[in-house]
């Protein structure tokens, strides 16, 4: 299982980093583990959403440990987003 992240473009959120949890045809279902849980996602129409492609090594290594789509929890979530926020700001 791919596990992807995406940056919001638009709305109160914008520039927010979430992983996405479900996809349908218009619209993507993020959560960030914290705010936006696994139980209640943040539905995002898909062209307000840009889906980051390259992800530092930290980040993937997150992202691999998880097999399955059961395994991903609120706790997991929240530490794959912060670690990609860190990783940002600290290339600012």
């Amino acid at each position: 299982m791919n596990i992807y992240l995406g940056k919001s473009l638009a709305g109160h959120d914008k520039n927010h980093i979430y992983v996405i949890f479900k996809e349908e045809s218009d619209f993507f279902f993020l959560v960030n583990g914290s705010t936006k849980t696994m139980d209640s996602p943040k539905k995002k129409n898909k062209k307000h959403v840009q889906i980051i492609k390259h992800l530092p090594g930290e980040v993937r290594a997150l992202t691999e440990e998880i097999n399955s789509l059961d395994e991903l929890v609120d706790s997991k979530v929240s530490k794959i987003v912060e670690c990609y926020d860190d990783y940002i700001n600290s290339k600012k």
